[in-house]
């Protein structure tokens, strides 16, 4: 924040949250901070800001925000907080690194429309979550079939996950797209036959038409001469 506002010319809102990097889901604490181009425009935001706080909830609950003022503004804390946010991301990072080596360990093909063919992503993504790509019916199957949960859309939870549970399910995932795969293909061996006895239906017709010949043009008629305007014409 403190690199765009130094060039000067950049106006943005940034929101911040500290319910999952403090813990705090229940009191859902956070700040909206604005960097506006000049005085008359961060006064205009800001009585904005007040009419949308006024109208959505008045006045917050104090308790969350007491709670990251006591950490952030005791240096022994901070520097705990800081100490144990970095073991939390480390081990979300490992996670990620253990998840993406069992799934190349069990060769489980990426979900279709995954770019690069590889489940690469899964390393390159950031946070807590990775969006795996898989579809909403194979999420359907991971749950039904393996036990498996996440959102339809989905996202995997890469805090839920530890190195046992990551062969399990890149096993399950593996299972899950091997049998979406050969739905896929019973379906379009499925309509074959309809389509070869389409194809042969229509070659039948065809052959009960007898061979088909060009049609010859009828000869032209002669020239004529035109004796008013002194051309040739030919009547088609």
């Amino acid at each position: 924040m403190r690199h765009f506002a130094s060039l000067g010319d950049v106006e943005m809102l940034i929101v911040l949250s500290f319910a999952k990097n403090m813990g705090l889901y229940g009191e859902r604490v956070g700040a909206l901070l604005a960097v506006c181009g000049d005085a008359p425009t961060a006064a205009a935001l800001g009585s904005h800001v007040r009419c949308l706080i006024r109208a959505i909830y008045s006045s917050p609950p104090a308790h969350g925000a007491r709670l990251v003022a006591a950490v952030l503004g005791d240096p022994a804390r901070a520097a705990k907080w800081r100490a144990e946010l970095a073991v939390m991301a480390g081990r979300m990072h490992e996670m990620r690194e253990a998840l993406h080596a069992a799934l190349v360990a069990e060769e489980c093909p990426p979900p279709d429309g995954i770019a690069h063919a590889s489940w690469a992503h899964v390393l390159t993504q950031k946070g807590m979550f990775t969006c795996s790509g898989l579809t909403a019916a194979q999420v359907d199957t991971l749950r039904d079939e393996h036990h498996v949960y996440m959102t339809r859309d989905g996202r995997i939870s890469m805090a839920s996950l530890s190195r046992p549970t990551c062969l399990q399910l890149a096993k399950a995932i593996k299972a899950t797209l091997a049998a979406a795969a050969s739905a896929s293909a019973a379906a379009r061996d499925s309509s074959s036959p309809a389509e070869a006895s389409f194809k042969s239906t229509a070659s039948s017709s065809l052959d009960e038409l007898g061979p088909m010949t060009p049609k010859e043009a009828p000869p032209p008629k002669e020239a004529s001469a035109d004796a008013t305007a002194g051309r040739a014409s030919v009547d088609v």
